[in-house]
């Protein structure tokens, strides 16, 4: 689904969430699986030359948190 999802929309107006919720651990889960599917298909770009290594950083920057920081007007690191 990333792959398709990075093909349609400008990586500036993805972000992350999951549907993790009661219980604490499928935080944790469900984190530590939208981080290994993300980095899987940026990976998969950067060995296809779609990207470097820079752009994979920044690409996963936004999509995990300055996207979503910018649409709460939060400050980010």
């Amino acid at each position: 689904m990333l792959r398709q999802l990075f093909g349609l929309t400008p990586t500036s107006k993805v972000v992350y969430s999951s549907d993790a919720s009661q219980i604490p651990e499928l935080f944790w889960l469900a984190a530590r699986w939208g981080r290994r599917g993300l980095a899987t298909v940026l990976d998969e770009l950067i060995t296809l030359g779609a990207l470097d290594g820079d752009e994979a950083l920044a690409v996963a920057r936004r999509v995990l948190g300055e996207n979503a920081a910018a649409i709460y007007g939060l400050a980010w690191p």
